[in-house]
């Protein structure tokens, strides 16, 4: 997931330990993570290096933006 996201091994963990990114896996070795959390993990990264935000912070971001995709769902 770190290369492919162009993320640090630390931020992912930071992520997951937010909530932000959904492994399955018990422990980091063992985490593997569904096609859907590429592009989330790319956000993240991106908002991090952008905005200089913290894990914490990426995480309501992001949950933000998965509340206005179901609303405009939702509208359409």
């Amino acid at each position: 997931m770190t290369s492919a996201s162009d993320a640090r091994e630390e931020d992912v963990r930071a992520w997951v330990d937010e909530g932000a990114l959904e492994p399955e896996g018990a422990r980091p070795g063992e985490w593997r993570f569904t096609s859907a959390a590429l592009p989330r993990a790319r956000t993240a990264a991106r908002l991090a290096r952008d905005f200089e935000i913290d894990a914490r912070a990426i995480a309501l971001v992001l949950e933000l933006m998965d509340e206005i995709d179901r609303l405009r769902k939702r509208l359409a």
